[in-house]
């Protein structure tokens, strides 16, 4: 739980009561991103905890260590994707408010937003993007567990 709390408040800068437990500025343009990812990393800190399990309740010890540990694996990498995207975040906002110099981040704003639709036309958002990349991922490990 204390990880979990550091995660939050420290790492992300999020938990602000005035805000509903998130901050005044956020980059990315639905709330409920931000919920999920702080409930999906609380659950996720205790999915290793699959790994005590004995085999004896597995009547396949092969399907156990074909199936679950590397399930087990891709939720760990998953959720410290999810922390990462949001730290990358909570720096850049940093930095930025702070006036210092930044790597540019290509998180959404309203001007870039209009500018972006009325040059390209709609886009993939960053959301659905990152999904796919995280599937391409898993699907790849998944064939190299495999063979």
């Amino acid at each position: 739980i204390f990880t979990f709390s550091w995660d939050v408040k420290m790492d992300w800068g999020l938990g602000d009561v005035n805000y509903g437990f998130l901050r005044k500025r956020l980059l990315f343009r639905h709330r409920g991103f931000y919920y999920w990812v702080m409930f999906s990393n609380l659950i996720l800190r205790f999915s290793w905890t699959l790994t005590l399990t004995p085999f004896a309740i597995f009547t396949n010890k092969q399907l156990y260590q074909t199936m679950v540990v590397p399930l087990i694996a891709f939720l760990e990498l998953f959720r410290r994707f999810q922390w990462a995207l949001l730290r990358v975040e909570w720096e850049h906002m940093k930095h930025s408010a702070a006036g210092f110099p930044s790597a540019p981040v290509f998180f959404d704003n309203e001007r870039e937003r209009h500018e972006r639709a009325k040059n390209l036309g709609d886009e993939p958002s960053l959301l659905l993007e990152s999904l796919l990349m995280v599937i391409g991922l898993l699907a790849v490990g998944t064939l190299a567990a495999l063979f």
